[in-house]
């Protein structure tokens, strides 16, 4: 194979065993699969396969292959959130039998020096980036051991990410001798995305796939995509049109005062709003400060009400409250501004908050929970033994979806979200959190649920979206619309 020529000088290789590799010859034989592991061996390779087509397969047999060839050698699987993680142990055990007593799973709860000893004993790990990223800053990974790191959800490798301060500084720490392999669905909506993961892993080389390549097309599911358009009417549209008078304070501040063209929040948006305000930015210098002050604070409360808006528009009443509730609080150690108080004590204001209160302790939510619930259950009437997913983007509607499906008895339904304990909405009345996070062991027991078919409908925030091996499910539902391209693939 060549590998011989590239061993560190600080990791001595097993010579019996570096001229030949192993492959799993009980599982399917996928030749997409065996020309993608032949790569990612000998080259630092991003890995770019539809879901559900076997990268953690492939990960599996590369890892088992330096774990392998360099005995003393550390192997490094890193993914963005803990469940994945997580899941990735069993797997990678299953696939190639990477032995459970030289392996260690490692996040924040695990105490620093028993960290340290884990480094030392066991060889293969399993971690989120950050981990990795201090353990090395703090010297309790012997950097220079490491001789694989295989990167999941690559395409998060932008900007600040943990993923890219962590590879670069491994390839420094052991001089350019390690294998990179970098996993991803959707390394990126641009060309420009696709080469800043290129650039900040270290890659080498791309061995991309799509459901069209002839042998990847056998193993492929069919899909069908369906996109529910949802009229905005009733409670939602009365409130939206009380809405955009009373938010039009500011708007009305910034026309009078000649750095803006709209009146009405309504016909505003957030690019033109960016614009306006870089314009304004150009000459605010020669203004007084108060007058300065006074624009730049209708700006920002501009844009805030443009958010506002736009969260009761496709999110509904809770959150919307919630948005209400915020702009009368002053951030940590500030004053709220002279827009945002004139706002927020106006009778108008007041009247909207109100309003806002009573339609959610009426129980009232955004018309696509009905839609929502429509398609369900006309799914399990055609379906009765199936599995739903449904995507939501925050943890509140993933709480209030949970609330307003279980009425009916045929849909078992649980949620799935992550660890934070922040919360957009706060206390509700009885005091109970509604985005309160899921710790560990309540996640894993959620997905070990829904694959046995104990619940049927599981709603999850974005934690659900990335490479978790949820299982098999015959509709997914994206409650919320997005541009995403990861999110949707």
């Amino acid at each position: 194979t060549g590998l011989c020529s590239v061993v560190p000088a600080t990791v001595p290789a097993d010579r019996g065993t570096t001229s030949t590799w192993l492959y799993p010859t009980n599982k399917q034989l996928r030749e997409y699969q065996f020309e993608i592991v032949k790569k990612a061996l000998v080259c630092n390779t991003l890995v770019s396969l539809p879901t559900g087509l076997g990268k953690t397969f492939i990960a599996a047999v590369v890892m088992y292959n330096f774990y392998r060839w360099f005995p003393q050698g550390k192997v490094i699987f890193v993914a963005p959130t803990k469940p994945l993680v997580h899941q990735q142990v069993q797997a990678c055990y299953d696939i190639m039998g990477i032995p459970v007593d030289e392996t260690a799973e490692l996040n924040g709860q695990v105490p620093k020096e028993r960290r340290r000893a884990l480094w030392k004993e066991r060889r293969v790990f399993f971690c989120t980036p950050q981990i990795v990223e201090n353990d090395v800053a703090a010297k309790l990974l012997p950097g220079k051991k490491v001789v694989c790191i295989v990167v999941d959800e690559a395409h998060r490798a932008s900007k600040k990410y943990s993923y890219c301060n962590l590879v670069q500084e491994l390839f420094a720490i052991t001089g350019g001798f390690i294998r990179i392999l970098a996993l991803s669905a959707t390394p990126g909506n641009s060309l420009n995305s696709v080469q800043n993961v290129v650039n900040d892993l270290m890659i080498s080389s791309i061995m991309s796939k799509d459901e069209l390549d002839a042998d990847v097309q056998k193993y492929s599911h069919s899909r069908e995509m369906v996109i529910r358009v949802v009229k905005i009417e009733g409670a939602l549209s009365d409130l939206l049109r009380e809405a955009k008078c009373v938010l039009s304070i500011p708007f009305h501040e910034l026309c009078n005062m000649g750095y803006y063209y709209s009146r009405s929040p309504e016909e505003a948006n957030m690019p033109s709003l960016i614009s306006a305000r870089q314009k304004f930015h150009r000459t605010a210098e020669q203004l007084d400060p108060p007058v300065r002050f006074k624009v730049e604070g209708n700006f920002g409360l501009a844009m805030s009400i443009c958010h506002g808006l736009g969260s009761l528009y496709s999110h509904g009443f809770s959150i919307f409250l919630s948005f209400l509730r915020k702009q009368g609080i002053p951030p940590p150690g500030k004053k709220l501004s002279y827009a945002k108080v004139k706002m927020v004590h106006s009778p108008g204001y007041r009247q909207l908050m109100k309003k806002a209160e009573e339609l959610v302790a009426a129980g009232e939510v955004h018309p696509k929970f009905r839609d929502c619930e429509e398609v369900i259950l006309e799914h399990f009437e055609n379906n009765g033994a199936s599995r739903v997913i449904i995507f939501a983007e925050f943890r509140e509607t993933v709480s209030e979806l949970e609330e307003y499906l279980a009425m009916h008895s045929e849909l078992r339904v649980t949620s799935f979200i992550g660890q934070g304990t922040k919360s957009c909405l706060g206390p509700d009345a009885e005091g109970k959190n509604k985005g309160a996070g899921m710790n560990q062991a309540a996640q894993q027991q959620v997905i070990r649920n829904f694959r046995a078919g104990h619940s049927n409908t599981l709603i999850s925030t974005s934690i659900g979206e990335e490479g978790l091996d949820i299982g098999e499910v015959d509709l997914i539902i994206m409650f919320d619309c997005t541009s995403s391209p990861v999110r949707m693939i």
